[in-house]
Order: structure tokens, then C-alpha cells, then sequence
């Protein structure tokens, strides 16, 4: 947002101090642009009963437009307060439509980017971008000698939430905790849902021990989390550090996975640190079942 009297209140929305008020289809001028699928202009604002006043609105006319992609609207484009005073015409309108519809492409490609790398239902990166985005990383990390770390985790005994209450609530308890998981998490770290109920994260310039922090932070808090009626959901974590434990991506994650499952043979609800005995004990077990 630009252009506002109050140049003040403009740097506050402009930084997320004020948020903006959004509209359901029909409701207000945007939401009937947003129904109609049809440009509006008001040049008096007063004497239109769909404008929905605000205090701090500043708003004398307005010029809306669709963003439309196929012949869908996926948004409005709000212009007010023409300068000078002057009131908006139909030329305005076809100016701005040139805008609206450069705008809607761009957004709509944005949006179905989103769609390929983010998963559905938590809204957390899919296992594969993840990786790729693992990977970048670790060559910005080989180029400046900085640590990366590798945070598998994985809910603790979650198929007793869905035999008990059902998949609906499964689902939405792990949109719940993934929320949890990417709000206490820093933005330069990035989470991805691996599969199921697992879950991997990297810490950038984060060692061992700084990794292991965050996991018992995310481990313990977590146990406070609600859960619409269930019971609170403990996690089991495993830590593996580039370069100390792996120089590749598939080998960073396979040592976080290994730490993770001895976490849950430990008795689960812990944090486990990388170490080389974990995954001798690995092939042994393994080997012992052959």
C-alpha cells in the first residue's frame, strides 16, 4: 500500500504493524468486484451504501478491478484518491485492467508454485523441494565453512490418534502441530513434512549442540500444544551435522533418521545426537534379522 495522507500509519501497514481488512465475496465494493467479476468505480464514497467505513481508511473514491486468470477472479485491485481531487473514468478503468491483468498472471504463478512445493494439507514444503533446497545450502555452507544441521522428527505413537479418533482429527492435529513446528522455527531454517507423520527440518549455521537445543525446545513445548479434545502428542528427534557427520544430502538425512529411531528405541519423547555406534547398532540389528 502506498500513496496515503497519513504517511505515518503508511509505514505501519507497509511493515505489518496494521493489518489490512480483508473482504468475503459480496461484501464491501472489493467483494462485489471480487462476485461480479466487473470493474467498479465510486467517485464519492458517501453516497455509495457498499463502501464499508474506516476510520483510518482515507478513502474519498475508489476505482476496483478483477484479477482474473481463465475466467476466474483471484483478486481485486484497489485504487483510491485520484489525484487533485479528479474523479475516475472509464479510461482509468482500461489503464488499470492492463494492470489487473498483468498482476492476476503473476499471482496466479506464484500461486500454483506454491501448490508444487508446498504440501496440502500442513502447508509445509514437500520431501522433494526440500531437498533441493537442502542442497543448495549445503554448497553456500562448503563455499563460506559454515555448519548445517538436520532435524528428522517424528510423531510418537500417531496411528493410536487416528485408530482412536478418527483420520479427520489426525489430519487436523498435524496441520495443528506443523503450524507449531514452522511458527517456532527461525526463517532462514526451512521444514518439510517427509512423509506420514515425519518431519525434517535444516538449521543453517547451527553446530550439533545448537540443533540439539532447538529440538528439546520443539519437544518439550510441543507437549503443550492442544489438540481439539486429544490427548497431547510427544515427538522423538534425531541430529546430524554437516560436515561432521556427511558431505551429502541422502547421507545427512539418513544419519538424522538413524538418530531418530534410537530416540524411539530409547523409549521415546527425546532428542538424539548423531554418533557412529547408532548406526553400528543399525546394521547389527539389521543383520541379526536377516
Amino acid at each position: 500500500m502506498a500513496g496515503l495522507e497519513d504517511t505515518e500509519y503508511q509505514e505501519k501497514v507497509i511493515n505489518n504493524e496494521v493489518k489490512c481488512r480483508s473482504f468475503k465475496p459480496g461484501e464491501g465494493i472489493a467483494g462485489r468486484v471480487f462476485l461480479n467479476s466487473q470493474p467498479m468505480i465510486v467517485n464519492n464514497i458517501q453516497e455509495d451504501n457498499l463502501f464499508i467505513k474506516s476510520e483510518t481508511s482515507f478513502v474519498r473514491s475508489i476505482a476496483c478491478i478483477p484479477m482474473v486468470v481463465f475466467n476466474d477472479v483471484i483478486g481485486v485491485i484497489n485504487v483510491t484518491n485520484k489525484k487533485n481531487g479528479q474523479e475516475f473514468t472509464h479510461q482509468d478503468v482500461k489503464m488499470l485492467k492492463a494492470v489487473a491483468d498483468q498482476a492476476a498472471v503473476a499471482v496466479n504463478k506464484a500461486q500454483l508454485w506454491d501448490m508444487a512445493v508446498t504440501d496440502s494439507l500442513t502447508g509445509l514444503y514437500v520431501r522433494r523441494y526440500f531437498m533441493v533446497k537442502l542442497q543448495e545450502e549445503i554448497h553456500r555452507a562448503e563455499r563460506n565453512n559454515k555448519t548445517i544441521s538436520v532435524i528428522m522428527a517424528d510423531l510418537d505413537s500417531f496411528k493410536t490418534i487416528n485408530d482412536t479418533y478418527g483420520h479427520d482429527a489426525g489430519d487436523r492435529a498435524l496441520k495443528t502441530i506443523s503450524h507449531f513446528l514452522k511458527k517456532n522455527i527461525r526463517g532462514v531454517d526451512a521444514i518439510a513434512r517427509y512423509g506420514g507423520e515425519e518431519f525434517v527440518m535444516m538449521v543453517p549455521d547451527a553446530d550439533k549442540d545448537a540443533a540439539f537445543g532447538l529440538a528439546e525446545r520443539l519437544r518439550e513445548e510441543l507437549a503443550n500444544v492442544k489438540l481439539d479434545k486429544m490427548p497431547p502428542i510427544t515427538v522423538s528427534l534425531g541430529i546430524a551435522t554437516f560436515p561432521t557427520d556427511g558431505n551429502e544430502v541422502e547421507e545427512l538425512i539418513k544419519k538424522a533418521d538413524t538418530a531418530m529411531y534410537a530416540a524411539k528405541r530409547a523409549g521415546r519423547n527425546k532428542s538424539v545426537k548423531y554418533a557412529e555406534h547408532l548406526m553400528r547398532s543399525v546394521l547389527l540389528e539389521e543383520k541379526t534379522q536377516a
